[in-house]
């Protein structure tokens, strides 16, 4: 097994994917955590809390 980094590799059709799907992944599951947070940060904590978190 090669210590190059992916990112140091020459670009090939199947890098791509490999690069690209972290991102793709992250937009994702972002939103739907930041909506699940925003949802249950009032129910158990109070609204308070949850200006002082965000």
């Amino acid at each position: 097994m090669d210590d190059t980094l992916l990112y140091q590799k020459p670009v090939t059709l199947l890098r791509i994917p490999a690069v690209v799907a972290p991102a793709i992944l992250m937009t994702v599951i972002q939103p739907s955590c930041s909506m699940m947070m925003g949802f249950l940060f009032p129910i158990y904590w109070g609204n308070r809390s949850c200006h002082a978190a965000f």
